[in-house]
């Protein structure tokens, strides 16, 4: 496998000390909000949270995480038996991300095992919103690329996964936004009873934090996000491998469940804090304004942001394109319409009070967007009063 290229960098410490004194006024205000004290007296959930990670003076000192790690990625629907999943990659990465502000980089080296063999090496960059990557991420590419953006939901995907494998980051978030975290009972977990934590971040579903009830420790986060063509689906990071990294005790294994099924494993090998960049380090090359952010593309990646990565795991990032690609319709025959799209194709055919449409499902907005581009002549749309009766569904394999 080739090895990303890296290269160290002088921290320019802009911003630290204005960071430090916000995140010491959320972290007292967060203290009130589950029931606690102020004074960090482990009175509530979140107080032995922040104490057991390392506490309040720790988590303020904390400006960015670099994680360096190497796992594996599965995919449910690509198995060909159900309740199963299929082995898509193996990977090796070195991700730093920024605790108090929307910048991250991110360099990967994918051995992909589906859809064909490929060994890529790509750096990605997020900032504000925007992103890009350069080098090579595309199983059907030959060699390396020149930078280029990235859309929308790419840049949300790889943030949120990047919150849910990071109790740290997870914290600090929740801890950013007024009543971002709060006790929401007990749930009891493979037989113990653990104390939850539900964070509400805004524009994605809520996360609960389980909280091991020794070591008060995150166990656990769970939300729900849309994963077609089952659609809501439970998704689980689990933490363990707890070890000390300078003041702070973080989680060295993470693995990510979807109902149940593994699809991401990882051992981080390192994780490093308050680690020196430059200037530039989070810049972003290339032209951007060749991918402009879009709200909607955004929204739905934070609904399905781990069914997203898995398509980058797979060296296919053209999934996240086409996900509000417009279709084209041919008819076949009197009330018979083959829709074709960028990578699959759906069939639609006219019924007397309702139609029925047959496809390989990508995503709801996929979905949607091919029922809309019915041919002019049949002037069918989601609000024209005829129903989809009958939506067939099967794996690609």
């Amino acid at each position: 496998m080739r090895t990303a290229q890296s290269s160290v960098h002088r921290r320019t410490g802009l911003g630290v000390v204005a960071a430090r004194a916000a995140l010491a006024g959320v972290l007292t205000l967060s203290a009130c909000n589950d029931g606690g004290t102020a004074g960090g007296d482990a009175g509530s959930p979140t107080d032995r949270l922040v104490a057991a990670l390392g506490g309040r003076d720790a988590i303020e000192a904390t400006t960015n995480e670099r994680i360096t790690a190497s796992g594996e990625r599965f995919d449910p629907g690509e198995s060909s038996v159900p309740g199963t999943t299929w082995l898509v990659s193996e990977f090796t990465m070195t991700a730093t991300t920024e605790l108090g502000a929307d910048r991250a980089r991110t360099e990967l080296n994918v051995d992909v095992a589906f859809p064909r063999r490929a060994e890529l090496a790509f750096t990605e960059v997020r900032s504000g919103g925007r992103g890009y990557v350069a080098g090579h991420d595309n199983v059907f590419a030959v060699g390396p690329t020149p930078p280029l953006a990235i859309p929308a939901a790419r840049v949300a995907s790889a943030e949120k996964h990047a919150d849910l494998v990071s109790p740290l980051r997870l914290l600090r978030r929740a801890l950013a936004e007024e009543r971002g975290i709060r006790a929401d009972g007990l749930a009891e977990v493979d037989g113990k009873e653990l104390e939850v934590l539900r964070i509400t971040l805004a524009g994605r579903p809520d996360v609960r934090m389980f909280l091991d009830p020794a070591s008060h420790l995150p166990v656990k986060s769970e939300t729900t996000e849309d994963h077609p063509p089952v659609g809501d689906a439970t998704v689980e990071a689990i933490y363990g491998d707890y070890r000390k990294v300078d003041a702070l005790t973080l989680p060295h294994a993470v693995t990510l469940r979807v109902d149940g099924l593994d699809i991401h494993k990882e051992v981080r090998s390192k994780i490093e804090l308050n680690v020196g960049t430059d200037a530039d380090f989070y810049a972003l090359l290339g032209d951007t304004s060749a991918a402009p952010h879009d709200h909607g593309h955004a929204a739905f990646a934070q609904r399905s942001s781990e069914w997203l990565l898995s398509f980058e795991f797979m060296g296919l990032p053209i999934f996240y394109d086409i996900q509000t690609g417009t279709p084209k319709s041919a008819e076949l025959a009197p009330g018979v319409h083959l829709l074709t799209g960028t990578t699959h194709h759906s069939l639609l055919i006219e019924m007397s009070d309702h139609v029925v449409l047959v496809e390989r499902t990508l995503s709801a907005p996929t979905a949607w967007s091919r029922r809309r581009s019915r041919s002019p002549s049949t002037r069918w749309s989601p609000s024209s009063g005829s129903p989809i009766r009958r939506d067939g569904r099967w794996s690609s394999t």
